[in-house]
């Protein structure tokens, strides 16, 4: 059996990785007990894993140095474990709704230029853009009027968000992102208003 000592530059000096080859093309693995996180003295000098095959070895070395430290979710600064940190997800593109709202509300508080009413329609709108996945400017019409469905009893009961809101509708006109005959259909019909005042 030939023995080699394996130094990794994420190792501290005094700690190794002891790795034997046997004739078979097995590997024994000796790992010092403080490189897989022991905080104490152990009572063991070292843990051994025999009988591994060349191929697993890395996967080893990765695992037993990634146990040393604690990640977090990258949007949600939670402790994770150990599995998923190995797992094959990625948490870069998840989105926590609650978080994106505490995040969006206190952007908007940071403008001083702008109504409650104004930041009230702003935050609705972000949000659902954001549940629904509202990607291009052709889904702005159908998103306009989910919208109107979905908040258009709050919009009746407080006539300043109405406004904000068809102030909104027009500023998307404006851009050529939605025609008028929509708007008109969705904010100043009176069939629309006396539909929401009834559900």
């Amino acid at each position: 059996m030939h023995s080699c000592l394996l130094k990794l530059t994420c190792l501290n000096e005094d700690k190794c990785i002891l790795i034997q080859n046997s004739s078979n093309s097995l590997l024994m693995v000796i790992i010092s007990a403080e490189e897989i996180g022991a905080k104490e003295k152990s009572p063991y000098n070292s843990y051994t894993c025999s009988g591994i095959s060349t191929s697993s070895l890395s996967h080893i070395i990765r695992r037993t140095l990634l146990q040393k430290r604690q990640f977090f979710h990258s949007h949600r600064a939670q402790p994770m474990a150990i599995d998923q940190v190995m797992s094959d997800r990625d948490s870069e593109d998840e989105v926590d709704d609650d978080v994106a709202d505490f995040e969006d509300r206190r952007m908007l508080d940071d403008f001083v230029d702008v109504t409650k009413d104004e930041k009230q329609i702003m935050h609705l709108w972000n949000s659902f853009v954001r549940k629904q996945r509202v990607l291009a400017d052709g889904h702005i019409a159908w998103a306009c009027e989910a919208f109107s469905k979905l908040h258009g009893r709050d919009l009746v009961k407080a006539p300043a968000l109405i406004w904000c809101w068809r102030l909104f509708m027009i500023k998307l006109w404006n851009h050529g992102v939605l025609d008028k005959i929509r708007i008109i259909c969705f904010l100043f019909s009176p069939t629309v208003l006396e539909s929401w005042n009834h559900e």
